[in-house]
This record gives structure tokens, C-alpha cells and sequence, in this order.
């Protein structure tokens, strides 16, 4: 991955104008980090949160993640079966005449 980071980095120091905000965006989307297209905009975050901290009163910081919120891909959702306490064990016979019963009786 940090090949193509450097790719990109070589690549939007060459151009000028819209290419080189093509891959300041190519950049972004792979890092998750938005200052470079920021600063390409002539924003200064730093500024920016200072601003902010300065008009509400207090320090801005980043919410956490709660952990339970974090999802694994292809992770399997597991539900707890509200009807697994009422079950009594149950043998392989007493399980195989319960099924007999069930399907001997006919629906009238």
C-alpha cells in the first residue's frame, strides 16, 4: 500500500489544477486522511479548530468508537434463542417417538 501512496504523491506534485486534485482525492479515499485536498483549498484545519474550539468553548475531540459498534467482515450475526432455557434435554429415543407422534396424527 505504500507504494501507491508514493505513486500518488509523485503524481499530484506534477500536475497543477484539476489532475492534481484528481489525485489528491485518489489519495484521500485510500488513506482516509483529508488534509492534503484541505490545504490544496487553502484551508488551514488547525485555524479551522481552533475557530471552533475558540466559539464553543471548550476542546473538540474526536468520539470514539464504541467497540461493540465495531464489525469484523464476515463475521456471522449470533442472536440468543429466547425458546433455548423452556428446553428440557431430550433423549435420541424420547426424540424419536416425539417425531413418530408428530407424524402419525393427521389434521382433521
Amino acid at each position: 500500500m505504500s507504494d501507491i501512496q508514493t505513486f500518488i504523491d509523485r503524481k499530484s506534485k506534477q500536475f497543477n489544477g484539476n489532475e492534481r486534485l484528481e489525485y489528491l482525492a485518489i489519495k484521500v479515499l485510500g488513506s482516509g486522511d483529508p488534509s492534503d485536498i484541505i490545504k490544496e483549498f487553502g484551508i488551514d484545519q488547525k485555524k479551522i479548530n481552533f475557530e471552533a474550539e475558540r466559539f464553543l468553548g471548550k476542546q473538540i475531540s474526536k468520539a470514539a468508537e464504541p467497540q461493540q459498534q465495531k464489525k469484523v467482515l464476515n463475521q456471522p450475526l449470533v442472536t440468543e434463542n429466547p425458546f433455548a432455557s423452556d428446553l428440557g434435554s431430550m433423549s435420541a429415543e424420547s426424540a424419536a417417538d416425539f417425531f413418530a407422534n408428530l407424524g402419525s396424527n393427521k389434521p382433521q
